[in-house]
Order: C-alpha cells, then structure tokens, then sequence
C-alpha cells in the first residue's frame, strides 16, 4: 500500500539463484541452512540496507553491503523448526537504497517420518450432511514398513490390512467412526470425548 504524496519506488535490479529456496522436508523442531545467491543485474553499485524474515522462524542477516555492479553475494538463510507439521511459505526482503523490497521466497515441508492424511478429521457438515465416518492413510515418508499398534488407544480398524497375518507395510489405510457420538457434546453413550 502507498501512502498518499509518497513516490513509488522502481523494482530493485536484483536477481535471486534459486528464485525460490526449497528446504525439503525436515521433522518437526529440525533446523536447516540454505543459501541463495543475490546477483547486482545493473550497472551501479547497490547498497543492501537490510535484511528481514516474514517469520521468526527463519533467519537472514545481511545489512550494509555494497553489492558491486553485477556483482553477486550468497545469502546464508537459516530455518528453525516449529513443532507444527505442514508446508511454511516465508520470504526474506531485502532493503535496498532507492529501490522497493527485493523478496525471495522460502519453502520448507514439516513432517513427521510417518504422515497421517489427511492431517486432521472434521465432523462438521459438507453440504447440510454430516460426514461422520471414512478412511484416512498412515504412511511412512522413506517407504519404509512400520506397524500402527493402537488409535486412540484403541485396535486399529484397517482396510484389506490383517496385523495376525500379513507383514508390515509402508502404508495402511485405516477407517475412522464418529457416529457414536453426539455432535453437540462430543460425548459417546459411554461418556468418552471425542
């Protein structure tokens, strides 16, 4: 947003390699390093004023550099781990003497090395009908075969899966079943919470 009588800036002559930074898949609390290279695409010096992270979670330090024409630097980023599983998109912008924001993107998948998806159940209504049974995949990140032994706390309920019989798979598909609960209370008939 410009505020009024304030000039808009020109685009900053900068170019970023990669464009986007792509972390991979880190476990919940893990760290990770990268770098992206920060190239001068005019002829004119550029004085980085500084650096700042759309996130606490990511962390750049980069202020006071004069960036040579055509001259290139390697931004260290780093990011620390959240306990929250999911995809993070962040930017880190730069400030630069006399130009707009210069932003590169940052991409990090939070996962555990087993995956539930989808990630969470809802009872609510789809479409004035409430949807309170179906199936959801427990799989491992690395392919590698591991056993579901209980959900919550209970035996789980597994589609074409015999845990007496056949071997442990990367992947198993599991049947949830909410119908025994009251949708107000979230209380079963025997006075268990969802």
């Amino acid at each position: 947003v410009t505020k009024p009588n304030q000039p808009t800036l020109p685009a900053a002559p900068v170019a970023f390699d990669p464009p986007l930074l792509d972390l991979g898949t880190l476990k919940p609390n893990e760290r990770a390093n990268g770098q992206v290279m920060m190239r001068n695409t005019s002829d004119q010096p550029l004085t980085i004023l500084d650096s700042r992270a759309s996130c606490s979670c990511t962390s750049v330090s980069l202020k006071n550099i004069v960036l040579p024409p055509h001259g290139e630097i390697a931004v260290p980023i780093r990011f620390n781990g959240k306990p929250v599983v999911g995809i993070k998109t962040e930017s880190v912008k730069f400030a630069i003497n006399g130009y707009d924001m210069a932003t590169v993107r940052i991409r990090v998948r939070v996962d555990s090395p087993i995956v539930i998806e989808p990630p969470a159940i809802s009872a609510l209504p789809v479409k004035d009908v409430p949807v309170m049974s179906g199936e959801f995949v427990v799989r491992s990140m690395k392919a590698t075969p591991f056993r579901v032994l209980a959900v919550n706390g209970a035996a789980p309920e597994f589609v074409d899966f015999n845990p007496a019989t056949d071997e442990p798979r990367p992947l198993y598909r599991i049947k949830w079943d909410l119908t025994g609960y009251d949708q107000t209370t979230c209380v079963n008939s025997a006075g268990k919470r969802m």
